[in-house]
C-alpha cells in the first residue's frame, strides 16, 4: 500500500521541489517545451494541468503565451504564484471532472510530470479534447516501461516509489488514447529521469499531439 497520495507528497516537497528537480537532472519541462514550441504563437492561451511550482509554465510564459494552471497541491501553487508565471491558478485535482472551463477555451494544453500518477488516462484525454481548440496541442509526459513486453496485456504497471504509486503506461495505450479522442501524434521522445533520492533513473516519454479539425 502507498504511504501517501500524490497531493500529500507534493505538499510536503513543495519548498524543495525545484532544487530536487535540478539534483535529479529532471529536464522534462525543457524537453516538452522544445518539442512543441514551433507550433505555438505568443498570446495564445495554454492550460497547464498539474502546474506544480511552474517549472514548465515559466518557459511558455517567457515565450509570450498566456498560461493558466491547476494543481491539487496548495503548497505547490503557493510556490508557483510567487514566481508570477501564470495569469490564473486554481487548486483543483485533474481527476475532478469536468474541468471548470468551457469547450475550446485553450489553444494548447500541457501535463508535465502528472500522468504517471494516474492509472486511467481516458478521462484526462476526454477533457483535453473538450477544452482544446481544433489545431491546438496536447503535450504531456508519462513514465513508460523499458519494454512493452514487461506489461503483458495490461495498459500500465504500478510500483511504489518514495511511498507514492507510480504508473508506467504502454506507448500503444497512449497511442490509442490520442487517436480515439481526436488527436494525431506529432512527436515523442524518450528520456531518463531521476525519480528518487538514491539516483534511480527511469524511462519517461514526452509526447506532442495535435487536435484534428472536425471533418
Amino acid at each position: 500500500m502507498p504511504e501517501k497520495d500524490s497531493r500529500q507528497a507534493h505538499d510536503e516537497s513543495a519548498a524543495d521541489y525545484d532544487r530536487l528537480a535540478r539534483e535529479c537532472r529532471c529536464f522534462t519541462p525543457e524537453a516538452l517545451f522544445g518539442l512543441c514550441f514551433e507550433y505555438m504563437q505568443p498570446g495564445e492561451r495554454l492550460l497547464d494541468i498539474g502546474i506544480g511550482t511552474g517549472l514548465c509554465a515559466a518557459l511558455f510564459t517567457k515565450a509570450g503565451l498566456q498560461v493558466s494552471g491547476m494543481d491539487a497541491s496548495l503548497e505547490m501553487l503557493n510556490v508557483c504564484r510567487a514566481k508570477d508565471v501564470a495569469v490564473e491558478l486554481r487548486q483543483l485535482d485533474v481527476r475532478a471532472m469536468p474541468w471548470p472551463y468551457p469547450d475550446g477555451t485553450f489553444d494548447h494544453l500541457t501535463a508535465c510530470g502528472v500522468l504517471h500518477f494516474l492509472d486511467d488516462l481516458a478521462p484526462i484525454f476526454q477533457e483535453a479534447a473538450r477544452v482544446v481548440r481544433p489545431g491546438g496541442l496536447f503535450a504531456f509526459t508519462t513514465k513508460v516501461p523499458l519494454a512493452e513486453t514487461q506489461l503483458g496485456p495490461d495498459r500500465c504497471s504500478m510500483e511504489i516509489i518514495s511511498g507514492v504509486e507510480i504508473f508506467s503506461h504502454r506507448k500503444t495505450y497512449i497511442g490509442q488514447m490520442v487517436t480515439s479522442n481526436g488527436f494525431e501524434m506529432l512527436k515523442d521522445l524518450e528520456i531518463f529521469v531521476g525519480v528518487d533520492r538514491v539516483e534511480r533513473r527511469e524511462p519517461f516519454c514526452v509526447f506532442v499531439a495535435r487536435k484534428m479539425d472536425k471533418q
